[in-house]
């Protein structure tokens, strides 16, 4: 988890992003070397390397996607190069855990009362109110499914709040540009 924010601040730092706070206005996949330091990050998560997150970014919609698609390659046993072909052809990604024999549970992460925002509250309440046996019969949107995978990933490896992370990614408009705010608020090595 160090490591992975130490790396993360490096190249932040070293292009000089560091200081400077991302305008709310500013949304998307963000700036190429924010792009990188994502990819960073994401590659450390899954254990891969960075080079190849690069390249599957481009099997996905975008780079908020990769979490999820790594993280059903992993459950499933699929390479993330056919499962990325599935989503361009169209279909969701709930729909492609579905065929692989998984569903919305592969991506649970507990998140506490207190740091419930708009953009979990409806999934924090369909896992609230459904016993993780029903869990397969759960509707939820790809949107929902970066959310969790990505609140997985910065949570892990970044060691911060699930609440900071929704604030930061409703701020900026994407995890990638939310990953510069979050280092930017993590106290210096």
């Amino acid at each position: 988890m160090r490591i992975a924010l130490i790396g993360c601040m490096c190249l932040l730092v070293v292009e000089g992003l560091r200081p400077a706070p991302l305008p709310a206005q500013v949304a998307g996949a963000g700036t190429e070397v924010e792009r990188s330091a994502y990819y960073r990050l994401v590659a450390e998560h899954f254990s891969v390397a960075v080079g190849e997150v690069a390249i599957l970014s481009e099997g996905v919609a975008e780079p908020d996607e990769l979490p999820v698609l790594l993280r059903l390659s992993r459950a499933s046993g699929i390479s993330p190069a056919a499962l990325a072909a599935r989503r361009r052809s169209g279909e969701s990604w709930i729909g492609i855990a579905r065929r692989y024999g998984l569903h919305v549970g592969t991506f649970y992460i507990s998140i506490p009362n207190d740091q419930v925002r708009p953009q979990v509250e409806r999934i924090h309440e369909l896992f609230s109110e459904t016993p993780s046996a029903g869990w397969g019969a759960l509707e939820v949107s790809d949107e929902e499914l970066v959310v969790l995978a990505n609140l997985d990933l910065f949570n892990r490896e970044l060691g911060v709040s699930i609440a900071a992370v929704l604030d930061s990614q409703a701020e900026t408009g994407s995890f990638v540009t939310a990953l510069r705010a979050l280092v930017a608020a993590q106290p210096g090595p």
